[in-house]
């Protein structure tokens, strides 16, 4: 009987860093609507100032903060109001010593004005005349010219992923295109006799595909164009096919199923007899994904995953999610934040464990608790707002402690 030689994760994830670091994403210009979601391909910094003039963050009276000092609803201070302040136009007014000018939320700030007083602490007695409630100091309620982003500042680095709030500032300021990653085209394969696709017939001790939907939503999410999506039988012949296929019309190869070593476990030696000792990983120091295939075929990357369709899912973020930010400079690690662990939990000693987790937040704080089921049922996914990562020298976790939880 064959046995795995297995790798830890670290070591894997470097060694294919290194095999691939051949791979340079090509990279389009795209404008801000297209962007969400993407990753730049290069700095993006502010064509304009943003604010490009000073402005009022509220409705209320532009003044000279020392006019306001000790004034109060008893002993309040009176100023003369000049003229009104309009949106979307340029303020002509100047304020001095004893003068005021009502200015709307939005509104260009008259020269000579160093605060805002809000327009609740202010009573106008007339025309001419306000009445301040309210002492402020200076710079109060003021958003200055470039506040929010000056001319040529970094609004976000090569590797971000671009999120509404980014467009948002690029949008301040002046930004219309961005440069971003083209993420590789991916082709996955799904093996198994009991493999059925979606609308067949379901006969007896079969189950549907899953990993292919599944994988290629996953790949999708990110940014990546699934080229195909196939399923064959336990057949070594077929699956070398269609490794064959896959390498030629895809960036990345990504297979599920017949990764360990039984007797129908096709899938390294179909990928091997593609290209010889192309493989360089079988068997990760992981659980769940143990059988995990890392291969260099043709110059790409070909990844054997386990066909159970939870551990599949967990070599996708342990494995494939981080190699494919390798390649377009995104750091960090996976989205991450920190809990309290609810209850004892076992591990497997010299194997890095995937736990699932609920998240509940109380009192000011994440709690971590684990969710218990049947091995390789997808619901037990569902159920979970996250993964904790227990360290292939620990037998396990106490109720107490503070994890990282990753987010799914």
């Amino acid at each position: 009987m064959s046995f795995l030689t297995m790798k830890t994760l670290h070591s894997v994830l470097g060694e294919m860093k290194e095999k691939f670091a051949h791979i340079a994403l090509e990279c389009e210009v795209v404008g801000l609507g297209q962007a969400p979601g993407r990753v730049l391909a290069a700095d993006v910094v502010a064509a304009e100032q943003s604010p490009g003039f000073d402005r009022s963050c509220v409705d209320g009276y532009a003044v000279v903060s020392g006019d306001t000092f000790g004034a109060s609803e008893s002993v309040p201070c009176f100023l003369k109001v000049l003229p009104p302040a309009q949106m979307g136009m340029a303020t002509k007014v100047s304020v001095g010593r004893g003068e005021a000018v009502y200015v709307p939320t939005g509104a260009q700030i008259p020269a000579g004005a160093d605060a805002v007083v809000m327009v609740e602490y202010c009573e106008k007695l007339s025309q001419d005349t306000v009445a301040v409630l309210h002492a402020c100091a200076p710079n109060t309620n003021i958003m200055y010219k470039g506040d929010d982003c000056g001319f040529g500042g970094l609004l976000a680095a090569r590797g971000t992923r671009i999120t509404p709030l980014h467009i948002g500032i690029m949008a301040a300021a002046g930004v219309t295109d961005v440069p971003v990653y083209i993420m590789p085209c991916c082709a996955i394969i799904s093996t198994g006799d009991e493999i059925v696709g979606l609308g067949e017939p379901l006969p007896l001790g079969c189950i549907r595909d899953v990993n292919t939907h599944m994988l290629g939503a996953e790949l999708e999410a990110y940014g990546c164009r699934v080229t195909s999506r196939r399923i064959v039988g336990d057949s070594f012949g077929e699956i070398r096919a269609e490794i064959c296929r896959a390498v030629c019309e895809a960036d990345i190869v990504l297979i599920s199923g017949g990764t360990s070593v039984g007797d129908k476990d096709y899938t390294r030696a179909a990928i091997e007899a593609v290209e010889k000792d192309s493989v360089f990983a079988h068997g990760i120091a992981l659980k769940p994904g143990k059988p995990t295939i890392v291969a260099k075929v043709g110059g790409k990357p070909v990844l054997g995953l386990p066909g159970q369709c939870v551990s599949a899912y967990i070599v996708f973020k342990m494995v494939v999610q981080p190699f494919l930010d390798s390649l377009c400079g995104i750091s960090g690690g996976l989205p991450h934040l920190t809990a309290e662990l609810t209850a004892n939990v076992h591990s497997a000693p010299g194997k890095l464990t995937v736990l699932a987790v609920k998240l509940n937040y109380a009192g000011g704080k994440f709690y971590a608790d684990p969710v218990h089921g049947k091995s390789g049922l997808i619901s037990h996914l569902m159920a979970s707002d996250g993964l904790i990562l227990i360290g292939d020298r620990r037998e396990g976790l106490t109720s107490g402690e503070i994890v990282d939880v990753v987010r799914l």
